[in-house]
């Protein structure tokens, strides 16, 4: 019994509240807030995703740079394994 007037008593706190909120607030500038909130959720959500891909960019070009410094290495010791031993040795 006393948990239905408790329950009663909160259910018309929250109509009183609404109806105050409805005054307040007026339907069409709580959607537009709405909209506005979900716009920003998105831009949010695109931006995650854009640091994301740039983030990858940048490992990728370092693992770029580091494989461009190995084959520079290489070259390196090719010409010298050459004039070593000369055009015959591969």
């Amino acid at each position: 019994m006393q948990s239905e007037r408790a329950m009663n008593e909160m259910n018309e706190r929250m109509q009183k509240k609404r109806k105050i909120e409805e005054v307040l607030y007026p339907p069409e500038l709580v959607e537009q807030l709405k909209n506005k909130d979900n716009k920003i959720k998105a831009l949010e959500n695109q931006n995650a995703m854009m640091l994301a891909e740039l983030a990858e960019g940048r490992r990728l070009m370092a693992e770029l740079a580091e494989r461009q410094k190995l084959m520079a290495e290489n070259q390196r010791l090719m010409a010298e394994m050459k004039q070593k031993l000369g055009n015959d040795f591969l």
